[in-house]
Order: structure tokens, then sequence, then C-alpha cells
């Protein structure tokens, strides 16, 4: 009821959060911010998470909001090599959404906020999208996503690449925590 009030709305979050900003952002025509939006009950995300959820979805998905979609495309950072992250993207937010505003960031993992913020550019990100309504240049560094270090730096001692995995693991404890 308030949102009318403005000259510009934006509904923003991570994760389910993403999701719900980018369902609502129809409903009272705003503009979604959404890092990684997913939504663990959908279908086609909850077999991975099926042991965590028992509640199954009771809403259309978001691909059928058709009556529901913002005049606004969403402005939405996501890791493409996350599998489930792209799954949802191409078969949920595309189909609705075919002129969303995208940073892809590979290795960002599912936690591209945390990514972003331990770069240092989460704020010009959000605060990019709010002034121009498109999503800013900026230099990601995953490198310095502890998720993501850490990761690296186990793979590589399990391949027997303990210098190269210590280095990793040095960089992991000493990022930012998530």
């Amino acid at each position: 009821p308030y949102a009318g009030e403005y000259k510009k709305v934006f509904t923003y979050g991570a994760s389910l959060g993403a999701y719900a900003a980018i369902f609502y952002a129809g409903t009272i025509d705003a503009k979604a911010i959404a890092l990684s939006p997913r939504q663990p009950i959908d279908p086609i995300v909850y077999p991975h998470y099926k042991k965590r959820y028992e509640q199954r979805m009771v809403h259309p998905l978001l691909n059928e909001c058709v009556d529901f979609k913002s005049i606004y495309p969403p402005s939405i950072c996501y890791d493409p090599l996350d599998k489930i992250d792209q799954k949802f993207f191409e078969e949920r937010i595309l189909p609705l959404y075919s002129d969303a505003d995208l940073l892809l960031i590979e290795n960002g993992q599912h936690s591209v906020a945390g990514t972003l913020k331990s770069s240092g550019v989460l704020k010009d990100f959000v605060i990019g999208v709010v002034e121009t309504g498109k999503i800013p240049p900026l230099k990601v560094d995953v490198e310095r996503n502890s998720r993501y270090t850490s990761k690296v730096a186990l793979k590589l001692y399990k391949e027997g690449r303990y210098e190269e995995s210590v280095r990793f693991l040095r960089m992991a404890l000493e990022g930012e925590p998530e």
C-alpha cells in the first residue's frame, strides 16, 4: 500500500530472499535486486534439499507468474557454475525475465553476496542498481571468498599438492567470514 507513494521501489535479497525479491517485485512493480536466487522447495531444487524440508510449493512457480511480472527487469547476480542456481535461473527466471540485467561470477559459489562483500563491491553493486537501474562494472576477486578458497585448498590437498593447498588455506583463513 505504501509503495505507490514512491517514484522508485526496490526489493532485495540473497538466496531465498532473492527469490522473494523477484516474486514480490511484480506485486508492487518494484525493481528486484537478487543475489543467487533460489527457492529450496521448488520442484527443480527440492531434490537437493528433501532431507531438510518437508514442505512443498503451494503457490505458482515463478515462471508461471506472468500476471505478477514486474514492469522492471530484475538485476541478478549468481554463479553460473553453481548447477542449482544456473538451473533455477534458466527454468524459473529466464522464461519470465529474458531482459534481466545479469552479473555472472564464476566460482562465486551460491554465496555471491559474500563474494561481492569480500571483494569490497557489494555496496557499489546495490547503489549502482538503485541509482542507474543497471549493474555497474565491478572488479570481483573470487579468491577473496573464503568458501571458494577453502574448497580449492581441500581439492589440492586431496590431489597431494600440499604447498598449493596451504597457500589457498591461508587465503581462506585470512578472508572475511561469511
